[in-house]
């Protein structure tokens, strides 16, 4: 049986690396370890809203799945579709509180949407979330991705001037609110970060 070990792996990188390995191992029976309850429920999670078959135990400090495939999954086919909403990046941190921790969850952000199958068809960044478009920021190589599957990278004019970064900036389009304000009321739906 293959074993696919997700120890000292943090939220979301265990579920994105179970779905994977489906995808590319089909039918193939395997064994997941992990160190994480919240990852190990995520996966659980999944494991049962695609019907597939699998025996769970936690020994010592891990948490350990047996996934047995026997033709009743209800596997989605894993390919991405850009929809017809925008995700609004006000900022380089996610969500308020502790500084260090919104650095964390926006990498973790990005990285969960770089793996998602529902794409926006536009990210907009203004004010500090602009400078998460520059090389300093890790969650850049996710960006680049994101464009190079289709979604629209646009950045904010005024705001890429007021951080100085316009010269920095090589993944987006630069723009004026004009053509945000458009984008925004012409999107079925907004999603602000």
């Amino acid at each position: 049986m293959k074993e696919l070990d997700l120890r000292n792996k943090s939220c979301p990188i265990p579920l994105v690396e179970t779905r994977k390995f489906i995808n590319n191992n089909k039918n193939t029976d395997f064994k997941i370890i992990l160190d994480n309850e919240v990852s190990f429920l995520n996966i659980k999670k999944y494991l049962e809203n695609n019907k597939i078959n699998y025996s769970s135990n936690k020994s010592d400090e891990l948490y350990i799945f047996e996934v047995i495939f026997d033709g009743n999954e209800k596997l989605s086919h894993e390919k991405f579709e850009v929809n017809n909403f925008s995700i609004l990046i006000m900022s380089d941190l996610f969500g308020e509180g502790d500084e260090e921790l919104s650095r964390v969850l926006m990498k973790s952000y990005f990285y969960a949407l770089d793996e998602s199958i529902t794409l926006p068809s536009n990210i907009i960044f203004i004010n500090s979330g602009v400078k998460l478009l520059t090389e300093n920021y890790d969650v850049i190589k996710h960006i680049e991705s994101l464009k190079n599957r289709g979604v629209s990278i646009l950045a904010c004019g005024i705001c890429t001037d007021y951080y100085k970064l316009k010269d920095h900036i090589k993944v987006a389009e630069i723009t004026n609110m004009y053509s945000i304000i458009e984008i925004l009321n012409n999107s079925d739906s907004v999603i602000r970060i």
